[in-house]
């Protein structure tokens, strides 16, 4: 504007306008920072003649054209900045930024800059289980039905009577159909290796042998792969047969038919599905044959099988036997895991494990382990990576099976060595007398008899009162004198025992026999419980006139556990006509089997289960057991195995052939079936069996003897007086009789029976052996927790002190280990001091029949014996 005044003192003036553009505008754009990893980038710029506060509008364009808006604000200082602006949105590639504003002269100012995007996606996890995987072919489940009275029911005739079966029971087999082109065989379906002829090569595929039957049924099912469409199946079958698509029967022969075959109705299959199929196959009997064909209509036939129907069945990679641990590769989980960058996945780590612990091995492999026991699902999650940040979660659930544990299985070698055949007779020496000798010595005195049965004095009077057909002694024989043999056996009640003997009868004349010169053959068996009876088994009064007979006599138990038999023959009322018997070697029968056995041994085998939640069966097998032989529980099979109930292995016995010597190995086998799957697991142990009697007998005279046996088995018999007997080598019976006896049994498992008196159990260097650890029993050890050993009385001694030279009463424990057993106490020994409190070190055992460690502990027990003179080590 401009003004003035003129000479006339008028105000003029004038104005004009133009623009003043001095200062020039600019706008300049920098991507400041491309954060691909969180998908966002920072932008930053300059401005020239841009007024404080004015926006700077931002548009970035991805290689798509997807645009992505937003804006900035000028400063003071003519800057403007965005961060973290979201470009998820945006894919990969060259990015354009393009930055404008207004300046201060209304002109327009902008930029353009360009980066490179490469934004991470994360990856996608999916979860994976076990019962999703899909496999070609057909599930196959293999049903064995027993046709008869007591078993499964009638004869297979129709689907009505099959499919009410397949609905009540559980598969015996499962297998994969993939080529259902089964049969011809014959012989029945269900009879032994015909399931697996049939099958063919999808017999490979059957997850157990099932049992054998007389009937068989077969289901089958699946999902069809077929494109939509229409098709015929056409089946050759015999006996019968349904197939089911999608609910609907498409073919079908409800009865028994020989082979035949017959095209079904043809069936149409629209959409994606998924279409399912229901076979349903049996056999009655015979021949069996099933092929089933399929077309599209009009077409050509072809086997059915994997390239037409497939299933869902489990991943073994995701299951995993009960208690033991699962090795997972990484490409079992990543196998469904995807990454849109195609970056390579890894586990990055594994996590929140159910019913079990997760972890990663130094392989890269994921280790689940179940809980202690558990079965069913467990499940744990894992985290994937892309290695660029990327990230993602996902869950593997896992099937734990039910499966068996191993059974528990102990055993122990076992042996018998009895007296075999025998003779005592009445006079000094123990032989088959000639019925017309006259005093052929004394034998022991009735005090002394009655002494060595056990029995109180007086026990043989008024007893036995034998009648004969041909002469008749009125009232009880008046015993004289006599000898006794016994023995000791194990046997379980409903056992008879049989003998068989030859009694000579000293005496001759009627008259005689008439007025009491009687003599006796008498049994007492004393039972297990104590209790005790004298058996009148044959006399001179049953005989007469015959003085050589022959005769046998059969005993019978009604309780488990073991007797002890006391043969006699006994002078009555003079001894100057002696008499023998001449003893043969006892044989057995036992409740429910045929024929007649050696000397039962008792076995010593327990199993049972580990699990105990009822979820497994345990059965057990015996092998090794001659042709001849048996076992007094149990089942014998085809294959001469013998199959058992544990119930059944408590008071077991094997038996041994009549006359059978030596000895035999067994194999006994536990084995565990978990029922609901049939999984099982073995444990195997084998036993050594040792049956031995004696072949010579070896007797004192009722003075102090010295007796030995020699190198076979011997019977050695002192009687009465302080006898030393030592039976040396093989397994021999060694019986001290009435006195403080000292007994030897030498090299072998020996039964050593010191009899009245305070007897000496000895072992010498040399006995034991390392390798087969022999076992000698002591039948009749006494324990006289008042006064120990003293030589005299009724306490014995075990003495070690020449087989364990180097044991101390401080030591001995490492020398000697007692254990109860059965009701008997067991001594382990060991001469070396190497012992460590386990038997299986022993080099020797000593069975102390009856005695009880009274809850003392082995250290406690060994160290009272030893205290009271009762075990000698020095």
């Amino acid at each position: 504007d401009a003004s003035a005044t003129d000479r006339n003192g008028n105000n003029v003036s004038d104005s004009e306008s133009g623009v003043l553009d001095a200062v020039a505008g600019d706008l300049t754009l920098a991507i400041d920072n491309v954060d691909n990893a969180n998908e966002t980038i920072d932008l930053f710029g300059t401005t020239s003649d841009v007024a404080l506060g004015n926006t700077v509008a931002i548009t970035l364009t991805d290689v798509d054209g997807t645009v992505v808006n937003t804006t900035a604000t000028v400063g003071a200082d003519g800057t403007y900045s965005v961060s973290d602006v979201d470009v998820s949105g945006l894919v990969n590639g060259t990015l354009t930024v393009d930055a404008s504003a207004t300046d201060r002269n209304g002109n327009a100012v902008s930029d353009i800059e360009t980066a490179t995007l490469d934004v991470n996606s994360n990856p996608d996890a999916q979860n994976e289980t076990y019962n999703a995987l899909q496999i070609d072919g057909l599930l196959g489940e293999y049903y064995a039905y027993q046709q008869g009275s007591g078993s499964d029911g009638s004869n297979l005739s129709n689907l009505a009577q099959v499919e009410n079966f397949v609905n009540s029971n559980t598969p015996d087999a499962t297998f994969v159909g993939t080529n259902v082109d089964y049969g011809s065989v014959g012989g029945n379906l269900g009879n032994e290796g015909r399931l697996q002829s049939f099958l063919g090569s999808d017999a490979s595929s059957l997850s157990t042998d099932p049992e054998n039957s007389s009937d068989a049924i077969i289901r089958m099912t699946g999902e069809l792969k077929l494109s939509p469409g229409t098709y015929q199946f056409e089946v050759r079958a015999d006996d019968g047969y349904r197939i089911e698509v999608n609910g609907e029967t498409v073919a079908i022969a409800d009865r028994n038919q020989s082979a035949t075959t017959r095209a079904g109705s043809e069936f149409t299959l629209s959409g994606e599905g998924p279409h399912t199929i229901e076979i349903v196959y049996w056999d009655q009997g015979g021949q069996a044959e099933l092929g089933i064909d399929i077309r599209p209509a009009g077409g050509t036939y072809e086997v059915f099988g994997s390239n037409h129907v497939s299933h869902t069945g489990e991943n073994p990679a995701l299951v995993v036997d009960e208690n033991q641990p699962l090795d997972i590769a990484p490409s079992v989980l990543l196998a469904n895991d995807t990454d849109a960058d195609d970056d390579t996945l890894t586990i990055q780590s594994v996590q929140n494990a159910t019913n079990g612990t997760v972890s990663i091995d130094g392989s890269g492999n994921v280790v689940f382990t179940p809980d202690t026991g558990y079965t069913g699902e467990a499940s744990f999650s894992y985290t994937v990576s892309d290695g660029n940040g990327g990230t993602d979660t996902a869950t593997a659930t896992i099937n734990v099976m039910p499966s068996a544990d191993a059974p528990t299985l102990s055993v122990a070698d076992a042996s018998s060595t009895n007296a075999g055949a025998t003779v005592i007779s009445t006079g000094l020496q123990d032989t088959i007398v000639d019925p017309d000798d006259f005093d052929s010595g004394a034998g022991l005195t009735q005090a002394q008899l009655e002494q060595e049965l056990g029995v109180a004095s007086g026990y043989l009077d008024n007893r036995f009162d034998p009648s004969g057909p041909e002469v008749t002694d009125p009232g009880t024989v008046d015993v004289l004198d006599g000898k006794i043999t016994g023995s000791t056996q194990t046997l379980s009640s409903g056992m008879s025992v049989q003998w068989s003997y030859d009694f000579i009868n000293g005496e001759d004349q009627t008259g005689e026999v008439s007025n009491g010169y009687n003599d006796l053959v008498v049994l007492v068996v004393t039972a297990p419980s104590g209790s005790r009876e004298a058996i009148l088994v044959d006399s001179s009064e049953n005989k007469l006139p015959k003085q050589v007979t022959e005769g046998s006599y059969s005993y019978t138990t009604t309780e488990s556990g073991t007797y002890q038999f006391q043969w006699m023959v006994l002078n009555g009322r003079d001894a100057n006509k002696d008499s023998s018997l001449e003893l043969g070697t006892p044989s057995y029968t036992v409740p429910g089997l045929a024929g007649t056995y050696g000397t039962p041994v008792a076995l010593d085998i327990n199993a049972a289960l580990s699990d105990q939640d009822g979820s497994e069966t345990l059965d057990i097998v015996i092998s090794g057991i001659p042709a001849d032989g048996a076992l007094s529980a149990g089942t014998k099979n085809a294959d001469g195995t013998w199959s058992l109930t544990t119930g059944e292995l408590e008071n077991l016995f094997l038996l041994p052939a009549e006359g059978y010597s030596g000895d035999l190995g067994l194999n006994v086998t536990a084995t565990s079936t978990e029922t609901s799957n049939g999984s099982q697991a073995s444990v195997t142990e084998n036993v050594t069996v040792s049956v031995d009697q004696t072949e010579e007998t070896v007797g004192g005279t009722g003075s102090d003897d010295t007796l030995a046996g020699g190198a076979t088995d011997d019977l050695v018999r002192g009687y009465a007086g302080n006898d030393s007997l030592e039976g040396n080598a093989g397994n021999d019976v060694l019986q001290g009789g009435i006195g403080n006896d000292t007994l030897t049994g030498g090299e072998g498992s020996d039964v050593l029976t010191g009899g009245f008196g305070a007897d000496v159990f000895r072992w010498e260097l040399g006995d034991e052996d390392a390798a087969d650890a022999p076992r000698d029993l002591v039948t009749d050890f006494t324990i006289d927790g008042t006064n120990g050993y003293t030589g005299t009385g009724e306490g014995d001694q075990l003495a070690l002190d020449d087989l364990l030279q180097d044991a101390t009463a401080a030591t001995v424990t490492d020398f000697l280990m007692a254990q109860e057993e059965n009701g008997d106490t067991v001594l382990y020994v060991n001469k070396d001091g190497a012992l460590a409190d386990s038997a299986d070190n022993a080099q020797q055992s000593i069975l102390l029949s009856g005695v009880s460690m009274d809850g003392q502990t082995s250290e406690q027990f060994i160290d009272t014996l030893v205290n009271n003179g009762q075990i000698k080590i020095e």
